[in-house]
């Protein structure tokens, strides 16, 4: 048995942490979609597996809802997937739109009840609710002689992290696999669990995924046997964060060249700067910001602790010396309300010609 696994598309995302850029990264959650049909494709997988979270909300646009229909409709293979905790089974929810009337293809398992397979037996675990109580395994039968490869079905975070899935869960319920939804990066740890695992999502939505893009292919002998479980990556934009301290006289230059040459349009960019700013370094900045609105397909610039370096265009003896010199001692000590102040001061200061 072969098998595609797959969770958390969030179709319908709202992506306000990308501004502008948000309508194409809620285009691009169909995208991996597609991606996925594709791996699916050339995998030959006997079927597909969606363990929740298709939808970002439980009440997705109505045009958002036939398209993921019609796409799941064209899936080379059968699609079984399950509510999620963001788009869970609930009156008016998206699962009673009629588009699934017209997607054959695809199987909504809104109810706990066991599912033949070709050669085994699927256990969806639907949710009800965003915030369901208990464990959505716990319907789960023993095994019967005829069940063949058992795979569970289920969505929400292991109770070693305080989610309501037991860790043990494939073991103790006796199961060949168990597909999980809900986080967002691949977790498949074949040494203590070798037969569960979280595919993560097929396109990462934030800067702080550790694992995330990929889609499981999951291939099992037979009942008892272990599964072979291998990552095939179904990302396209690469999520890229950056801290750096700005130190030299040259390194907002060699910083914005940097940006430059590594510029992509299926990149974002998160970076963040501190340090000291020399003459000309605001400039540099500007053009940064300006290569990640034109260059990538999304990022931002954000300003840590920054302050005039040196003693360029030091200030003449007196109260405004004495200021500048307690704010520099201040924003160098981490202070970045008086890194700003130290800034501004600097800036009137060369403007008045003090």
């Amino acid at each position: 048995m072969r098998f595609l696994h797959t969770s958390d598309w969030h179709i319908g995302l709202k992506a306000a942490h990308a501004g502008a850029a948000g309508a194409r990264l809620r285009a691009e959650r169909f995208e991996a979609a597609r991606r996925v049909a594709s791996i699916a494709r050339e995998e030959a997988v006997e079927f597909v597996l969606i363990a929740g979270d298709v939808f970002d909300a439980s009440a997705p646009a109505p045009s958002d809802i036939r398209e993921t229909a019609a796409l799941l409709n064209a899936f080379p293979a059968p699609v079984y997937l399950i509510p999620g905790n963001h788009d869970p089974d609930v009156p008016g929810g998206p699962w009673e739109h009629p588009a699934w009337g017209d997607c054959s293809n695809a199987r909504c398992l809104l109810k706990p009840e066991p599912i033949r397979l070709n050669g085994g037996t699927l256990y969806p675990c639907p949710l009800r609710s965003r915030w369901q109580g208990g464990d959505p395994l716990a319907w789960i039968p023993v095994r019967d002689a005829g069940d063949g490869i058992r795979i569970g079905l289920a969505h929400g975070g292991l109770d070693t992290f305080g989610g309501p899935i037991d860790a043990g869960a494939a073991a103790r319920l006796d199961l060949d696999y168990l597909a999980l939804g809900d986080w967002h990066s691949a977790s498949a740890d074949l040494d203590k669990q070798p037969r569960q695992a979280y595919s993560g999502t097929p396109e990462p939505d934030a800067f702080d995924q550790r694992d995330s893009g990929f889609v499981l292919i999951v291939e099992i002998a037979a009942s008892g046997a272990p599964p072979v479980i291998r990552k095939q990556r179904a990302a396209r934009l690469d999520w890229r964060q950056r801290t750096i301290t700005l130190r030299q006289q040259g390194d907002a230059r060699r910083l914005r060249e940097d940006v430059e040459a590594q510029a992509s349009a299926e990149a974002l960019l998160d970076l963040r700067i501190s340090g000291e700013l020399y003459s000309g370094d605001e400039r540099e900045l500007d053009a940064i910001t300006q290569l990640i609105e034109e260059r990538y397909f999304a990022g931002r610039l954000r300003r840590g602790t920054l302050w005039p370096a040196g003693t360029e265009a030091a200030l003449p003896p007196g109260a405004l010396s004495l200021a500048e010199q307690a704010l520099r001692a201040q924003a160098e000590g981490g202070d970045a309300v008086a890194a700003e102040a130290l800034l501004l001061l600097r800036r009137l200061a060369l403007e008045t010609g003090a």
